[in-house]
């Protein structure tokens, strides 16, 4: 018999695995086979005295390639390849100014082209919750539907509310008369008053209805908690074809031929008649229609951004506009007092392979006030080295317990994070990374640090966590 391993087996091993496994590789399968193939006898003589015949060294070595080579093309199929980035590490607090969590722009008087890219993205997302870029589906038939219905509600919305306020500012109406896609409306056009009423009164009419829905929607969001996505749709739509009511009669005015009771032509009509040029006429329809597009679109804006969809966009919108300070947050770092515990107690039973060991100590920062006694605010520091065979020490984590009870992991790198010693920051800074493991509970020696402890901070410390 052999002495080295019998690589039979390891092809039957192999085999049997690959059959178990319901997404094996047909490769390492074809590679097995060609093994068990081949033209060598691997079973010898007949009956129970059969007997396993091992391969000679140059064959299991050649099995053994073939093995791992059908392993490594297998793990290569599901290997994605990250393409390697030589990031420099932040240590310092002027790199770190470098980055911020707001993707605003913070600098800069021009705002023209920031705000284009947020209407531009409010819309954007406003036409994907109606449906719009999913043709053919059933969200894009139901908001067509949608469509027509809210295109029929503005338009006779528009000419019911010019014979509303027409009748209360007491204008003759001669005829009002309905027609499928529009209302014949005729009235006396004695006086241009008459015609900046009609004017004005049907996108506004529209628009007070667009509010109104508005206000149902706020009313659902405050009582219930939630609006039907269906009203969102509906309301988004009115508010949209509100805006651009006045294009939508000009084109039923074209479509009808009514090029002197037609909305946008009524003023140059009344001043071609009275006066015989209507180009006054045309520069007031520009105006109004004008004043009536910006009032309808912000107010469009802000229902879009608050309450469509039940505030959805909002979320975003804090994030992609906010500023850095929008995004502030105290204590950040903030932990509790049961994972501080036991962040010590690992600390504590840590042996390295070198015999090292880790190092806890405890400092105590009280700030005084000399205008008054009773004045008395602590802040406890708590700081884990690492310990090695010739008891260097080095920086592993630090924390810091402020008066208001928050306990705060400490930047490694960064230690402006303890407004309360100045003379820690001072240490650190003129000691670096070094110094930050030589720190010095009784600073008598040197005079400047004397000065600051007299006015900032009586220091102590104490190596045994327990007495914590």
């Amino acid at each position: 018999e052999s002495t080295e391993e019998n690589p039979l087996e390891e092809v039957i091993a192999i085999k049997s695995a690959k059959e178990e496994d319901d997404s094996g590789s047909s490769l390492r399968r074809r590679n097995v086979e060609n093994v068990e193939d081949e033209d060598r006898p691997l079973i010898g003589g007949a009956g129970k005295s059969d007997t396993v015949k091992s391969y000679d060294k140059d064959d299991s070595k050649v099995v053994q390639r073939k093995k791992t080579k059908a392993k490594d093309e297998d793990e290569d199929r599901f290997l994605v390849r990250i393409p390697k980035r030589n990031f420099n590490r932040v240590t310092d607090g002027d790199q770190f100014e470098e980055f911020s969590f707001a993707i605003a722009r913070q600098t800069g008087l021009s705002t023209a082209h920031s705000t284009y890219h947020k209407v531009k993205y409010l819309f954007e997302e406003v036409f994907t919750d109606l449906g719009f870029q999913q043709m053919l589906s059933a969200n894009f038939w139901i908001t067509i539907v949608l469509f027509i219905l809210t295109l029929w509600i503005v338009i006779y919305g528009h000419y019911l509310g010019q014979y509303f306020w027409l009748y209360v500012f007491n204008v003759p109406i001669s005829t009002f008369k309905s027609e499928w896609y529009r209302f014949e409306l005729e009235y006396s056009r004695t006086a241009v008053r008459n015609d900046i009423v009609a004017i004005i009164a049907g996108p506004a009419s529209c628009e007070l209805f667009f509010c109104f829905l508005w206000l149902v929607t706020w009313a659902f969001q405050r009582l219930l908690g939630d609006f039907p996505k269906l009203g969102s749709k509906f309301v988004a739509t009115l508010g949209i074809l509100t805006v651009f009511d006045f294009l939508i009669i000009l084109i039923a005015d074209c479509l009808a031929r009514d090029w002197t009771n037609g909305d946008a032509f009524k003023l140059y009509d009344f001043f071609d008649r009275k006066e015989g040029n209507g180009s006054v006429g045309i520069i007031l329809t520009i105006i109004i229609y004008s004043g009536l597009v910006i009032i309808f679109a912000s107010l469009l804006y802000v229902y879009l951004l608050l309450h469509h969809m039940n505030g959805r966009l909002l979320d975003i919108y804090n994030r992609l506009a906010g500023s850095i300070t929008t995004f502030f947050i105290p204590d950040d770092m903030e932990i509790s007092h049961r994972y501080l515990k036991w962040v010590c107690h690992k600390s504590k039973k840590f042996k390295g392979a070198n015999e090292e060991r880790r190092l806890i100590e405890i400092k105590d920062y009280i700030l005084k006030d000399h205008r008054y006694a009773d004045f008395n605010e602590i802040s406890t520091h708590v700081l884990i080295y690492n310990v090695d065979c010739d008891e260097n020490k080095t920086l592993y984590r630090h924390f810091m317990r402020y008066p208001n009870g928050s306990i705060v992991e400490l930047n490694r790198f960064i230690d402006a994070q303890i407004p309360e010693s100045r003379l820690l920051h001072q240490k650190l800074e003129q000691a670096g990374d070094q110094g930050m493991t030589e720190l010095k509970a009784n600073p008598e020696d040197d005079q400047e640090e004397e000065l600051l402890k007299k006015e900032y901070a009586e220091f102590h410390e104490s190596e045994d966590l327990e007495e914590r």
